[in-house]
């Protein structure tokens, strides 16, 4: 206890000491020297602090007391030397020597938003493209005006005759129109097809007496080759039209006519077939149907090889057509009506013989009834009429050769 008293009777005993020697003016200082400011750092100026009562003078003689605050000096800052206007020299304080601004390697050019105002580098004021006195424009179309070739900026009005995109037709089998996609301008209005060589000049082609290009029958020279009235079932297989069929039918002058229309557009994959088929024709819904009266027991079906070349010319080939049967012209009498009988006897692309009476048939007016098929060695056919009157009769006792031609 004695000591705890001891002890703070010292300590009261130190501060009276201190506050009267404070009290006298008699501090006991330390200095603190000048710190001169940088360019980066703060500074301040040399100042006393009593160790006594913290206490800041500005003199060693404490007679001028101040705030620390009042020896506060700001940082410099830099101080750039004077610049030449190019990147490509580094730039140094004045003060501290310090490099503000590294040499760039090159001038690199700013984007050029209009070749009338010079492009300077991004980095400084060098002029990279100096200023065109006035902008250089082409190329005025229906859809913008002219273009700088240098900038892109534009100027002046649309072109209306000069077009971004070609010009387009449209069409069905009846009429076209013709118009500018770019813009819309119809060029031709809506119109009818006008055909020259089976071209009309929308594109639109059209199948026409000049358009086929068509090879005898197969062993022409041994059974027969075309006869005026031969039909041939040609169909056309367009993308856009559909499947079209017409009848190609053999006239007297040795062309063959047309009795109908088929359409394609150009550069399309057009698919043609054409069948040699007596037995069917096309009705007017262009289906391809049996021939009313006809049957099988004288059909005949040969595909011919069929090309659309690019000059719009279809190319028919029959020479490749192989008939595996026999074909039989028989003479009655003209414009009649008959009855035929076959025995042992198989009807062309059919794997079944018939035997007995076949469909009515009316013969032409040449009299001439053609068939197509086999008869096996005994086979025969009989023609008669109504009244029961013979008018032809055969028999093959050895039966008949594929691709070989019969006459009465």
């Amino acid at each position: 206890m004695m000591r705890k008293i001891l002890s703070i009777t010292a300590i009261v005993l130190f501060v009276a000491l201190l506050c009267i020697g404070c009290g006298g003016e008699s501090h006991e200082l330390v200095k603190t020297e000048a710190k001169a400011p940088t360019c980066t750092e703060d500074g301040h100026t040399a100042y006393w602090t009593c160790v006594s009562c913290s206490k800041v003078f500005a003199d060693e003689q404490a007679n001028q007391e101040i705030s620390v605050f009042d020896t506060f000096l700001s940082k410099l800052d830099h101080r750039p030397a004077e610049d030449d206007g190019t990147c490509l020299t580094e730039l140094k304080c004045t003060r501290c020597d310090e490099v503000l601004q590294e040499a760039k390697a090159a001038h690199v050019a700013g984007e050029q938003v209009d070749c009338t105002v010079d492009t300077t580098c991004v980095f400084c004021s060098t002029v990279m493209i100096p200023a065109r006195a006035e902008h250089e424009c082409y190329g005025a179309t229906c859809l913008s005006p002219a273009e700088c070739i240098h900038c892109g900026k534009t100027e002046g009005e649309k072109d209306p005759n000069n077009h971004e995109e070609a010009p387009k037709y449209t069409f069905d089998t009846d009429v076209h129109t013709g118009s500018y996609p770019c813009c819309g301008l119809v060029f031709e209005e809506t119109v009818g097809h006008e055909f020259v060589d089976g071209f009309c000049t929308c594109g639109i082609r059209q199948a026409h007496a000049n358009t086929v290009s068509i090879t005898n029958l197969p062993n022409a020279d041994k059974i027969r080759g075309w006869q005026p009235g031969d039909e041939l079932i040609f169909t056309v297989n367009s993308v856009m039209f559909g499947k079209q069929s017409i009848l190609l039918v053999y006239g007297q002058n040795g062309k063959w006519q047309f009795t109908g229309d088929a359409y394609w557009v150009p550069g399309e994959k057009v698919t043609v077939v054409t069948w040699y088929a007596p037995g069917f024709t096309v009705s007017d819904k262009g289906e391809v149907v049996a021939k009313p009266g006809d049957a099988v027991w004288k059909a005949e079906y040969l595909l011919a090889s069929s090309k659309l070349d690019s000059d719009n010319l279809v190319r028919v080939n029959f020479s490749s057509a192989v008939r595996s049967y026999s074909v039989f012209s028989v003479k009655t009498a003209p414009n009649t009506k008959v009855h035929v009988a076959m025995y042992n006897y198989k009807p062309a692309n059919e794997e079944k013989f018939l035997e007995g009476i076949m469909p009515d048939f009316v013969t032409d007016n040449t009299g001439v009834i053609w068939f197509y098929g086999t008869f096996a060695p005994g086979g025969r056919y009989v023609i008669c009429t109504d009244d029961g009157t013979e008018l032809a009769e055969e028999t093959f006792p050895n039966g008949t050769n594929p691709g070989q031609y019969y006459s009465n």
